[in-house]
């Protein structure tokens, strides 16, 4: 006791009156140095008192409750006054912590704790007095499992005058970040570049802070940056080598939601360098927009995980408990692996210059075959012709059902794939707004207006409302004066189902479909009819994600019933989001987020767009690490490919590059991403390294990244392999510019499941190949 300590204090939604206590060092909760707000009602203040003590609501003494996986792997303890987690211990490391769930911006007014050896309960009571009268009730139910701790969040609304919303926010904070890191599935600044800015394998710094920022769950829209599955993983790599993983579930409601990392500036963290200060650090989910009428209930689970300090066993446990959201529906789908192309060509493919590029899937262009968007197979006779879409790079021609299928037999014959276009939104040609009167006076699906008046027009969606841009009023107008249609009413969403339906019947040698634009997930609709259980602009809403995740089901359904042969991918450049992937096989995405598709794509098909040349193969030294990242992240880009429409076009030059990469795409081609931790790192901290697994074999692409000097495009680089498959291997490499010929590394030194590779790097990369014998 012969120096004073300033104790970390948790912040406090509970009762005006607090009681500060004076005990020995052992009796103290969690002596700590740190400063924290403490809020009491709605006015804030900062504790900075010297004491041998915590400040604990209205008691002499705070007790805890601790609860512990079955494996032990994972304790946490529970403050019985504030009901909130304060202390996390992984692995045998513990972490001062507090975590809790809120309303967030509404005052807690009661709470109470319950505890046995397999469970604890905190039950929560929030009110609002105005302009809302209202009483909310938010259980955390904590409860003990084989190898996690399982969280379920019910919020209860008790009681309400009218309709209203607040942020569902779980907060983590640490009063001290400087052995921490955190890491999350995210897109930091991949969107509008050819290559990320950030590499999304990597946690933040760990130099005494977190980076700061928001990342909205699966889109960019009126955001900055985008995670792509809902989870955060807090590591402490010298503690144990431990981690916590908060794995939110992606078949929880969805409406919206963000992750806001809350850290400190570069100038605090300088600072602290110097001063060595302990920086205090939070993460917080705010689950966005839920209705709160009264007796409306909603609930959310979480997973609490403790594992070794790496981002890959996070992303095991997810796919572990949710594999239907992560692997393909059709176990098929891999064949699509390889670069793709969208372009109305249907020409001869024999050209060896194809597959030597890995050149792999065709995605029809919009219009290519149908008569305009959203009549993708009309309802004609099996001999009836119709013209195709009158715009867009393809030629006016007579399109049948013969003409289509003997065109994907063709190119099935030849070893690439064919998807047709598909648009679940969008509708209609030349539209006009049914809110105004149209000349037209036939229902016939050559006229677009008519059939849409006469079959379909409970669907026309005249007001809307998304993040960022508020209302919208009238039609949403889109492609070549088409309009959007909400496809969870019952005559449009029965219109999708029987084109699929027609898809099968009459095109023997169909593959399947990519839809396009997810981007209008972002929008609301039906607003003020009471129904949906979304509260946007002070009114009732249904969101076009949940008639999103409704048609798509039901598409996958159809094609299970016509013997699960087909896939479908989806168009990521709107929406990159887990929660949307349960149907689909893969991506197919416009844009530039290849962190994004990338992450999504651990287990599946990721194909991403290149625009033209100058995004790709303006020189040597920025193709090299266009095409680093693209490996490094098991995205494959487009191929030069005659008539691509707006994306990169056929040139001797841009084939001749893609050449140089393409045998190196097709050694990854079906393989997943190997997710045991560490299982892969180097001696140089710049080079970026990924491992892939399947088929008894395993690739490792070693990359800069970044364009090379002459000095560091064959840089020497020792590689540590951790996770070998059981059994005798050999290990050889394949280098851009060498065919299909692989070399061996410089050296190779094996012991049981681990290896340490010495290869020279060419062009700045390296594949390393491990196979079994």
């Amino acid at each position: 006791l012969n120096l004073p300590a300033l104790c970390f204090v948790e912040p406090l939604h509970i009762s005006r009156s607090l009681t500060l206590c004076w005990h020995l060092p052992d009796r103290c909760a969690f002596p700590c140095l740190g400063l924290n707000m403490v809020s009491m009602g709605s006015a804030s203040v900062l504790c900075a008192v010297v004491t041998l003590g915590v400040l604990v609501p209205g008691s002499a003494m705070a007790t805890s409750s601790s609860l512990a996986s079955h494996d032990g792997s994972l304790l946490l303890q529970v403050n019985q006054s504030s009901g909130n987690v304060i202390t996390l211990t992984s692995r045998g490391a513990p972490q001062q912590a507090i975590a809790r769930t809120v309303l967030d911006g509404v005052d807690q007014t009661a709470v109470h704790v319950a505890s046995d050896s397999a469970a604890i309960t905190v039950t929560r009571t929030f009110q609002s007095t105005s302009p809302v009268a209202s009483t909310v009730q938010l259980v955390e139910a904590y409860t003990s499992q084989d190898d996690y701790i399982a969280l379920q969040i019910t919020v209860t609304v008790v009681s309400t005058n009218r309709n209203w919303t607040a942020p569902i926010s779980t907060q983590v904070s640490f009063p001290d970040t400087s052995a921490l890191r955190v890491w999350a599935p995210w897109d930091r600044g991949s969107f509008d570049r050819s290559y990320p800015n950030y590499d999304p394998l990597l946690p933040s710094d760990g130099h005494n802070s977190w980076w700061t920022g928001s990342y909205r769950y699966g889109t960019r829209n009126s955001a900055p940056d985008m995670i792509v599955a809902p989870q955060a993983t807090v590591l402490a790599p010298t503690q144990n080598n431990s981690a916590v993983s908060f794995v939110l579930h992606p078949d929880d409601p969805l409406l919206d939601m963000w992750l806001h990392l809350h850290g400190t500036t570069e100038e605090r963290r300088r600072e602290a360098s110097v001063t060595a200060a302990a920086l205090p650090a939070s993460f917080q989910f705010d689950r966005l927009y839920f209705r709160f009428d009264e007796g409306a209930e909603y609930v959310f689970n979480m997973d609490l995980v403790s594992h070794r300090a790496c981002f890959r066993p996070s992303l095991a446990w997810s796919i572990k408990r949710f594999p239907k959201y992560w692997l393909p529906a059709n176990p098929n789908a891999r064949k699509l692996d390889g670069m793709g192309s969208y372009s109305p060509y249907q020409g001869d493919l024999s050209d060896p210059v194809y597959k030597a590029m890995d050149y792999k899937t065709s995605w029809d262009l919009s219009g290519k075959f149908f008569p305009y968007m959203g009549q993708f197979l009309p309802p004609v006779k099996p001999d009836e012709i119709w013209l195709n879409d009158p715009e867009g790079t393809q030629a006016r021609a007579n399109i049948s059902f013969d003409i289509i299928n003997k065109y994907y037999a063709a190119a099935e014959a030849q070893g690439f794939a064919t998807l047709s276009y598909y648009n679940v939104f969008e509708y209609g040609l030349n539209m006009v707004c049914p809110d105004k009167p149209y000349k037209g006076n036939t229902s016939a699906w050559q006229d677009a207006n008519g059939y849409l008046r006469a079959h379909m027009s409970d669907a026309v969606m005249l007001h809307t409302w998304s993040p960022g841009s508020g209302f919208r009023r009238g039609c949403m107008g889109t492609w070549q004066g088409g309009i959007v249609l909400d496809p969870s009413t019952p005559s449009y969403h029965q219109f999708l189902l029987d084109q699929l339906r027609r898809h099968f019947t009459q095109l023997p040698a169909f593959q399947g479909i990519v839809i396009d634009r997810s981007d209008w997930n972002n929008y609301y609709a039906r607003l003020g009819t009471g129904e949906g259980i979304a509260f946007v602009g002070n009114q009732t809403a249904f969101s076009l994600k949940k008639a999103y995740m409704d048609i798509t089901n039901d598409l996958r359904d159809m094609m299970f019933n016509y013997g699960n042969n087909a896939s479908m991918l989806i168009n990521t450049y709107g929406y990159s989001c887990l929660s949307l992937m349960k149907p689909f096989d893969g991506s197919f995405s416009e844009g530039h987020a290849i962190s994004a598709a990338g992450l999504l794509g651990v287990k599946t098909t990721a194909i991403m767009w290149t625009y033209d040349a100058k995004e790709c193969c303006p020189s040597q030294s920025e193709f090299d690490p266009y095409m680093h990242w693209r490996l490094y992240l098991g995205v494959y880009p487009m191929a030069p490919f005659p008539l691509n429409d707006h994306a990169i076009p056929a040139s001797s030059a841009a084939q001749a590059m893609y050449q140089q990469y393409g045998p190196l795409f097709a050694a990854i081609n079906g393989l997943d991403w190997i997710l045991e931790p560490h299982c892969i790192t180097t001696n140089v901290s710049t080079i970026k390294a990924n491992g892939f697994e399947g088929k008894g074999v395993q690739r490792y692409p070693v990359v800069t990244g970044s364009p090379t000097t002459p000095a560091d495009a064959d840089l020497v680089v020792e590689v540590t392999l951790t996770a070998l498959p059981a059994g005798q291997t050999t290990i050889r490499v394949l280098y851009p510019s060498a065919g299909n010929t692989w070399a061996k590394p410089i050296s190779a030194t094996v012991s049981g499941r681990m290896a340490v590779v010495i290869v020279a790097l060419h062009q700045g990369c390296a594949l390393i190949g491990v196979d079994a014998v």
